[in-house]
């Protein structure tokens, strides 16, 4: 008997398709199902449990600074993703890497699609013992091309029990920020891509601390580009944005102040109150602008430790968004 996959809900583990009502019944009737067909898939529903009988935790996990060029255990950039079998029985797993197009999942904001499933190795079968958890295996090999450097790709990672059965299906979402680079080799070798942001991630130490990030327009026409602390964009769609691993949101975001030589200032207003302006900057086809990133935390104990902050950097004309991980790490 072919395995019947039941797709779960990752938010609550409740099966999507777990029910069949009054008229899902007279749908399958109607569409030539015998009633004693009927009773009998009824039957072998009723006699399956109708909730996970294991968890894909966290479901949501972001792996920084990804080596471009070699293979490299996923989980030293990140945490680890987990099974967690709850049953009485040890159990077989599989695992596979898709693209969130393939699940028909809208991509995270800043985040692209991931160009090739194959730049993602899973453990491929996995015996997790009853009533235990054990982590999911994961490798990075990312050919080393100077495109996948500075990139930001989400994928999804899909486990589903091994049955002739009914079986239960679990998604995951990994966000993997590639190895940040300080600049573009060839920019004009690139022309027609959108932009980029290089280096894509910053470590800043101690209260006070400055950096430098180069926006490439790789396009093949001018374009403006909106640049911001604390908050995306006017116009960008605000969406959660995964810390690093060991990382928590700095107390202030404004405490990051990105600034840019002949950029224009957009006032801002919120609830009330003046907020870090927005800078807008055009850009050359081949070229690029420095972002110029200070960062000034009060000195304080209850601000040190691992922080994270973001700049991010819009452009109207191609609807599209991206941005710059500041991870901070003070006394």
């Amino acid at each position: 008997m072919a395995a019947t996959i039941i797709k779960e809900n990752k938010m609550t583990n409740r099966p999507k398709s777990s029910r069949l009502d009054g008229a899902g019944a007279g749908a399958l009737v109607q569409s030539g199902l015998s009633a004693g067909g009927l009773a009998c898939l009824l039957a072998l529903l009723c006699a399956q449990p109708m909730s996970a009988g294991f968890v894909l935790g966290p479901h949501r996990t972001v792996f920084c600074n990804i080596p471009v060029g070699r293979k490299v255990p996923a989980d030293e950039f990140g945490s680890s993703l987990n099974i967690m079998n709850q049953t009485s029985a040890p159990q077989t797993y599989l695992v596979e890497i898709k693209k969130p197009s393939q699940v028909k999942r809208e991509l995270l904001f800043g985040y692209e699609e991931i160009p090739d499933v194959k730049f993602v190795i899973p453990e491929r079968e996995m015996v997790v013992e009853a009533n235990s958890a054990k982590p999911v295996r994961l490798w990075s090999n990312i050919p080393d091309k100077e495109r996948y450097y500075n990139r930001k790709w989400e994928a999804e990672i899909v486990v589903r029990e091994k049955t002739t059965g009914f079986g239960v299906e679990l998604e995951g979402q990994l966000w993997i920020e590639t190895e940040a680079k300080p600049a573009v080799a060839d920019p004009q070798a690139r022309l027609g891509e959108d932009f980029l942001l290089a280096p894509a991630i910053l470590d800043l130490k101690g209260s006070r601390d400055a950096a430098r990030v180069k926006l490439y327009n790789l396009s093949k026409s001018a374009l403006t580009f909106l640049i911001v602390s604390a908050s995306p964009p006017e116009g960008a769609r605000e969406m959660f944005i995964p810390y690093s691993a060991g990382f928590e949101r700095l107390a202030d975001q404004e405490w990051i102040t990105p600034s840019i030589k002949g950029e224009e200032q957009i006032k801002r207003i919120k609830q009330g109150r003046e907020i870090a302006p927005q800078k807008r900057i055009r850009i050359e086809p081949g070229a690029y602008k420095t972002i110029n990133v200070e960062m000034n935390v009060p000195p304080k104990k209850e601000y040190g430790g691992k922080r994270e902050s973001f700049i991010f950097v819009r452009c109207p004309e191609l609807n599209r968004s991206k941005f710059v991980r500041i991870r901070i790490t003070a006394p």
